[in-house]
């Protein structure tokens, strides 16, 4: 009990620095972790599942894809194989496996990814909701900008499927910290539905962060309007009317 409350309790300071988007220092702190453990099968499938998530939120694919493996993740073992352009060896992986929103969501990518002429996996509404954000982020933090443009090439069906698929991507390059590409993103799915107060509320986030401030409180009326109760639209307002008081 004391070896697996000892691996967790390691594991906590990686995920403090993932947390504060410290991606150098997280892949040196895991790196060494395991280094420094003399019996690696002291780890649970719980702690692989933690360590690959960690590799896998740092666009480190071939070792998430090796903690998933000891993690018995098998979707989550291929999905980090698929990132890495080892689409064939996570379609084998995928063959047996239960079928599973994430096993769907892995064929789509390995599709896409293929550049296959017809895709036969188009994922759900819940799948594009569930794993679109993230999936973005995760390329977009291993610079695979040609995976990014094969998925923007199916965006018209996508958005077939879930008018929020633009969205989602918006939120994975404002995560990202490309502000410029995350406000055209956002501003078209802004238009395509103007009832979504969510949508103001990330645009107010994204104006303050670039210090357009009453754009920013423009964006947080709006969401106001849709989210009235939204504790981070007031306080998120309050901040910026401060700040352009002090201006």
């Amino acid at each position: 009990m004391q070896s697996k409350e000892n691996n967790m309790t390691l594991l906590m300071t990686p995920l403090k620095y993932l947390n504060d988007d410290k991606y150098v220092e997280v892949f040196d702190l895991v790196t060494h972790i395991l280094q420094e453990k003399a019996n690696l099968t002291s780890f649970t499938d719980n702690e692989w599942q933690v360590i690959g998530d960690i590799y896998l939120t740092i666009g480190k694919f071939s070792e998430a894809a090796n903690a998933y493996l000891l993690a018995q993740n098998i979707c989550g073992e291929a999905l980090a194989l698929i990132l890495d352009g080892k689409i064939s060896e996570a379609k084998l992986k995928l063959k047996d496996e239960t079928p599973s929103p994430a096993r769907s969501w892995c064929y789509f990518l390995s599709e896409v990814l293929l550049n296959s002429l017809f895709i036969t996996h188009w994922p759900s509404h819940l799948q594009i909701r569930h794993f679109m954000e993230n999936t973005v982020y995760y390329l977009l933090v291993a610079k695979k900008d040609v995976y990014i443009n094969k998925i923007f090439g199916k965006l018209d069906k996508l958005l077939q499927i879930n008018q929020d698929s633009e969205k989602y991507i918006g939120y994975a390059y404002f995560h990202y910290g490309d502000l410029d590409k995350s406000l055209d993103l956002l501003i078209n799915s802004a238009q395509r539905n103007q009832y979504d107060g969510e949508i103001y509320f990330v645009l107010g986030q994204l104006y303050y962060a670039k210090h357009e401030y009453w754009d920013a409180l423009s964006m947080l009326e709006n969401a106001a309007l849709f989210l009235p109760e939204h504790y981070p639209t007031k306080m998120l307002k309050e901040k910026i009317l401060q700040k352009i008081k002090s201006v």
